[in-house]
């Protein structure tokens, strides 16, 4: 017996160490029970631990779109005041519905009730240029980049302009002869291809199209306002003509032994002296019927449809824009000797100059706009290059639901009681916390990491 004696401490000992933890135990529940009863009580705004853990947290269903990429873990934020949210739940279960669509249940974290007359938006961010480039250059961003570049522009194209011009004018004047050059030696050895073309043209374009639309409808209005000016000057002429002075002298010019030009005399007085001063004297009224065809011509519509379909003819031959690209690519993209002059302009010292000050002008609006979209070592990055790295380099926030509810002015998907119907946002997609002109609210559950 006194050999057991150790034993049955050891065992005494167990069951004392048993009892004290089981009362704590008890106590412990029985604390956070009460706890947790006043927590529902009071309703307090105020975010407690024993709240978080022990007080009932309500789940809602929300039924998306078939093609909406909902996974578990998404969080869910409950909009306060336009662009100022705070954190409100997060998805724990998602469902295909046998009828079409998906259907997800959320669990309320916030301490607000969960809120009826719902209306709930999905929001997915886009992999695309475009929201990148929308992200990093909001409306007032983009407005101040713009006007950088504006004022960049003003300041500096007089000084720029001094010297880009004499390099423009050096490399037109060396480029286009031998641009030419190349492309008319080589329509001259694709004679054979370019003449297929011109009878091809002269038949079907002019022949068949042209000469028909210019005797139907181009000489009508020709002759309606050019006849009465043509009819007026010649009278003038006639009256200044003397039929007299040309007969003797067509006469005289017959006869033998004479030289025979004094009706061309005659002529050429007729012509300077009387002629082209009455012509003169009508230029307005010929330059005004001029104008009257042409805007008459021009606003024809069987004028206007041949010519249209005689641009889309040449447009859609396949023949003539192979050969146009051949000459291209002959003259420019293969031509040797452009590419040396090219390269001997660009390589002057009027053009190096010109670099080096274009360089140096525009170092200053390069920074600038830098920090505008990037940020600075000692501000850290902006806001919006944070969204889109974390975007689409690290892969989060890919996915949120946002509830807005009787302060909202648009129409609720769900009344109480009712499933949510999510719908997809209209507006640009940016999360919540990325946002740069949020205001957030303190989140009312602590916080931890949701996958997403």
């Amino acid at each position: 017996m006194i050999g057991n004696r150790p034993q049955n401490n050891v065992l005494i000992h167990r069951l004392i160490y048993r009892l004290i933890g089981g009362l704590l135990l008890i106590a412990l529940l029985a604390l956070g029970w009460f706890l947790g009863t006043q927590y529902q009580e009071k309703s307090s705004s105020r975010w407690t631990w024993s709240g978080y853990l022990l007080s009932s947290k309500p789940s809602q269903s929300i039924r998306l779109p078939a093609n909406s990429s909902i996974a578990v873990g998404d969080p869910l934020f409950l909009e306060l005041s336009p662009s100022v949210y705070e954190f409100a739940g997060d998805v724990f279960s998602v469902e295909t519905i046998p009828s079409g669509g998906k259907r997800a249940r959320i669990l309320w974290r916030n301490s607000t009730p969960l809120p009826q007359h719902a209306r709930v938006e999905f929001y997915e961010t886009p992999r695309s240029l475009v929201w990148i480039a929308r992200t990093l250059l909001p409306p007032e961003k983009k407005k101040k980049v713009v006007d950088k570049i504006l004022a960049h522009y003003q300041a500096e194209s007089p000084k720029i302009n001094a010297k880009l011009m004499p390099v423009l004018r050096e490399v037109f004047e060396k480029s286009i002869p031998v641009i030419e050059k190349s492309a008319l030696d080589y329509v001259r050895s694709q004679r054979s291809r370019v003449q297929g073309l011109g009878q091809k043209y002269q038949e079907e374009l002019v022949r068949k199209k042209l000469i028909p639309l210019l005797r139907r409808d181009v000489m009508p209005i020709v002759e309606k306002h050019s006849v009465p000016v043509v009819e007026k000057i010649g009278e003038e002429l006639w009256d200044r003509a003397s039929l007299w002075r040309f007969g003797w002298r067509y006469a005289y010019d017959v006869l033998p032994l004479t030289n025979r030009n004094l009706v061309q005399a005659e002529w050429r007085r007729f012509v300077e002296e009387e002629a082209i001063p009455v012509v003169e004297s009508h230029f307005d009224e010929i330059v005004d019927v001029q104008k009257k065809i042409v805007v008459e011509t021009t606003a024809n519509p069987a004028v206007r449809a041949a010519i249209q379909e005689s641009i889309e003819s040449l447009i859609d031959d396949k023949e003539l824009r192979t050969l146009l690209s051949d000459i291209l690519q002959h003259a420019i993209v293969n031509n040797q000797e452009l590419h040396q002059v090219l390269q001997e302009v660009m390589h002057s010292e009027q053009a190096l100059q010109l670099g080096q000050q274009f360089e140096a002008s525009l170092q200053p609006l390069a920074n600038d706009i830098g920090v505008e979209l990037f940020g600075t070592e000692t501000d850290g990055l902006t806001p919006e290059l944070v969204a889109v790295l974390r975007s689409q380099i690290l892969g989060k926030d890919q996915r949120w639901l946002v509830v807005r509810y009787e302060k909202s002015t648009m129409t609720p998907t769900a009344n109480e009681g009712q499933e949510w119907i999510a719908e997809s946002g209209l507006d640009t997609p940016l999360f919540p916390f990325q946002n740069a002109d949020l205001q957030l609210r303190p989140v009312e559950t602590p916080p931890r990491e949701v996958s997403r």
